[in-house]
């Protein structure tokens, strides 16, 4: 299938013997890049490996911010962890078509994340380091510095 999470459901529809969590593993191990089971992960409820996909694969900084947003009041630690992936890849230059708008967006979702944990002031201190160092001019460097951060 050309998603992941297409991939993955059509396998485990047809293996219903074999754990969801191992046909994931596997997946990954033999794909080439992690990363593209990061929602297949995040649907079936593993959370954990879909921090560890993300971590050591590619995933699109909306789709991370995404998942901080859909998540926030389940898992906030979850949606701190990813929102501020998606941020540090957004100021690293990651990201299709990146708008101010989804910067802003994904600022929304780790703060909110962060107020949950009761660490909004660091964070907040976070992001605006991690627009100290991005690239002068860039989408993330203008949108944390002239938004309504």
């Amino acid at each position: 299938s050309s998603t992941g999470l297409a991939t993955f459901r059509r396998i485990a529809k047809k293996y219903p013997a074999i754990e969801p969590r191992r046909i994931l593993l596997d997946l990954a191990e033999s794909s080439g890049d992690r990363g593209r089971w990061f929602a297949a992960a995040k649907n079936a409820g593993m959370l954990d490996l879909a921090l560890h996909f993300a971590q050591t694969g590619s995933v699109d900084p909306k789709t991370l911010s995404r998942a901080a947003r859909d998540l926030i009041e389940t898992d906030a630690s979850f949606c701190m962890h990813v929102g501020r992936m998606a941020l540090q890849r957004m100021a690293d230059g990651y990201g299709y078509d990146l708008t101010g708008l989804d910067v802003m967006d994904s600022c929304t979702h780790f703060i909110k994340a962060a107020e949950k944990l009761g660490v909004a002031e660091k964070a907040r201190r976070d992001v605006l380091s991690m627009a100290a160092n991005a690239k002068q001019g860039s989408t993330f460097a203008n949108a944390v510095r002239h938004g309504m951060f």
